[in-house]
């Protein structure tokens, strides 16, 4: 299981209370005095913290990872979903789904959407 970091776009209460039942190490952007701040900087703190940055700013994030790996940067890992898609309990199933068939050292510089591990 890997530790998640949730920018401000998902820190739904109901959401990371059912990560963190599921036995996730969470930390949100409120938590970590990052709110505010832009996308690359929360990026950036998540790896930092060797956390899998989870969002719902997926056009964002999906350009700030096609620059970081043409660049030669590297990053903890990105989870997309889009935000209305899944219930806070479908997300953190499918998380937890991910969680158990990719380690934190697989998902390191990659950028997986969450909707493609729904049935």
């Amino acid at each position: 299981m890997f530790d998640l970091y949730i920018d401000e776009d998902a820190m739904r209460i109901s959401f990371v209370n059912i990560l963190r039942s599921q036995g996730f190490d969470v930390l949100t952007a409120e938590e970590a005095n990052q709110l505010s701040k832009d996308d690359l900087d929360q990026l950036t703190f998540a790896t930092d913290q060797e956390r899998v940055l989870f969002s719902h700013n997926i056009i964002d994030f999906k350009q700030i990872h096609e620059k970081q790996m043409k660049k030669g940067g590297n990053h903890a890992g990105i989870l997309l979903a889009p935000q209305r898609k899944f219930s806070p309990l479908q997300q953190s199933r499918l998380i937890y789904l991910i969680s158990r068939q990719l380690t934190y050292h697989k998902i390191k510089n990659n950028l997986l959407f969450v909707s493609n591990w729904a049935k």
